[in-house]
């Protein structure tokens, strides 16, 4: 069994994306195991230059919702993408999810032109 030390170093070698997806997974288990991830998540966030407000990885309940969708579902809304600048159908990188009025809505690049490209995820 690991350390909470061994864990810590552990969880700091995790990707953003790795770290939703354990927080998604602790949601009811131990409250202080879930409160230590979700700060980490915000390091990681301010490590990276990422804004607090409004973004997926500190709204878990956006996360949680797009983690309900089966991940073949994810993988559909992912690649169909309309990028302006491309002119075209595309896939996103580097989004963040968010909850919107009529859903939940990924915010990030495009994958050909680095463009900001947005989807919704209609309720």
């Amino acid at each position: 069994m690991l350390t909470p030390s061994q864990i810590k170093r552990k969880l700091k070698e995790y990707s953003k994306e790795e770290l939703i997806e354990l927080l998604y997974q602790t949601v009811k288990a131990n409250k202080e195991a879930r409160t230590f991830v979700l700060n980490h998540l915000e390091e990681k966030s301010d490590s990276l230059g990422e804004s607090k407000t409004g973004t997926g990885v500190v709204s878990f309940a956006a996360m949680s919702k797009w983690l309900e969708l089966p991940e073949h579902v994810r993988e559909l809304y992912i690649s169909n993408v309309w990028c302006g600048s491309c002119s075209g159908v595309t896939t996103i990188k580097d989004y963040n999810v968010q909850i919107e009025k009529f859903g939940i809505v990924l915010r990030g690049k495009c994958a050909k032109c680095e463009h900001s490209v947005a989807r919704v995820v209609e309720d």
